[in-house]
């Protein structure tokens, strides 16, 4: 599943209109649309009713919203864990006597 999928999902359940959600994410029409509705296939289910003036979450789409902020919040929280985990490693710290060293 992929995670642009859900975030354009949560933002059109805030706005219910195509073309202010495509606004607020620098993305077209035609690419908001085909994001809901990749993620309503992988689903199986329809998130939104689709009207002449907006969109209006479904029953399944209501049950969807935690469910899609669950996995938002859970990669930043991977993310967040991932980066902290590279800043640790990056430093390298070597014992070895002076005879060693020479």
């Amino acid at each position: 599943m992929n995670i642009n999928f859900i975030k354009t999902f949560l933002v059109a359940s805030e706005t219910k209109n195509v073309s202010r959600t495509a606004s607020l994410l620098n993305y077209s029409q035609s690419t908001v649309s085909g994001h809901i509705e990749k993620l309503e296939n992988e689903l199986g289910v329809l998130l939104f009713h689709r009207k002449k003036y907006g969109i209006e979450l479904t029953n399944e789409g209501l049950t969807y919203i935690k469910y899609a902020q669950n996995i938002i919040d859970s990669n930043i929280e991977f993310e967040k864990e991932l980066r902290g985990m590279y800043k640790q490693s990056e430093s390298l710290i070597v014992n070895m006597q002076e005879s060693q060293y020479i």
